[in-house]
């Protein structure tokens, strides 16, 4: 079963753990997480940068590389 995405869902806003970030692929902006760290704080800090980033717009050249951070190419044709 395939769920249909809603208004307020936020599938572009991500834990990266190659960097060890939060990340939105939509605007670029990322907030560093600090290892080891608590699941409750982990939880709390992703829900706090999803609320700030849920509304943000795509970029007309798509979401951004989770490997490089450029728009444009998807994560399996990233030669970073």
């Amino acid at each position: 079963m395939v769920r249909k995405m809603s208004k307020r869902d936020a599938g572009h806003v991500i834990i990266n753990m190659i960097h060890g970030r939060l990340e939105c692929l939509h605007c670029g902006e990322t907030q560093g997480l600090a290892f080891p760290v608590r699941v409750e704080m982990l939880v709390a800090m992703s829900a706090t940068f999803r609320k700030l980033h849920v509304k943000c717009p795509r970029p007309k050249e798509g979401e951004r590389c989770v490997r490089c951070g450029q728009s444009g190419h998807e994560r399996q044709v990233c030669t970073s």
